[in-house]
């Protein structure tokens, strides 16, 4: 049996990440197990941190069940080819507390930080897409702007020639003559070419 950990900020793609990361150790025949984000559980379920006697208790809720979330689902997932992933574990609670505070929870619980991470096989961060945002829609913009200027459209109606308002609603057959009148090819090929001037 293996335990490991997804987390990471809002928007870092945790949701995806484990759906696909179940299905393809689910087709490899692993036994996959998934413990949801306890602190989701609670807020849905109308305790928040607001609600709370104070951030430090709402955290302090979130450990005890999650700890025996995971007890439970470690007694279930007993065999070699049995894996665990929990949406967030118990170490996530450090990013919401002072160091002070977190220390205080390791001492309610008898634990250490070291002996939070030896529960998990592995943990992984991920980082949201929102980091720097800005910086890769200018890059995107300029890249447009270059393929615009080259091409005059940015519109793949519009790079296909379709001016008729109404297309029709038969399609044509993709035939290789019908790829000949398209120029799909060598606008990939233009901003291919856009794009390897910006990397090099």
């Amino acid at each position: 049996m293996n335990a490991i950990v997804i987390t990471g900020g809002p928007c870092a793609g945790k949701t995806t990440a484990l759906k696909h990361i179940r299905k393809a150790l689910s087709q490899k025949g692993y036994r996959v197990f998934c413990v949801s984000e306890t602190a989701t559980e609670l807020i849905n379920g109308g305790i928040t941190p607001d609600n709370s006697p104070s951030h430090w208790h709402f955290q302090y809720y979130l450990s005890q069940i999650q700890r025996v979330k995971e007890s439970v689902f470690k007694q279930r997932a007993n065999q070699d080819n049995d894996i665990i992933i929990c949406d967030r574990g118990l170490l996530d609670n450090k990013g919401y507390l002072s160091q002070e505070d977190f220390q205080r929870l390791c001492e309610v619980f008898d634990t250490t930080q070291e002996e939070i991470i030896q529960r998990y096989d592995a943990i992984f961060h991920l980082e949201t897409t929102a980091k720097g945002k800005e910086e890769h829609y200018e890059r995107i913009q300029e890249l447009a702007k270059k393929f615009e200027e080259k091409n005059g459209t940015i519109v793949c109606r519009n790079l296909l020639g379709l001016n008729v308002q109404h297309d029709s609603p038969k399609p044509e057959a993709r035939t290789n003559e019908y790829y000949k009148k398209r120029p799909c090819a060598e606008l990939v090929g233009d901003a291919a070419e856009i794009l390897e001037e910006y990397i090099l």
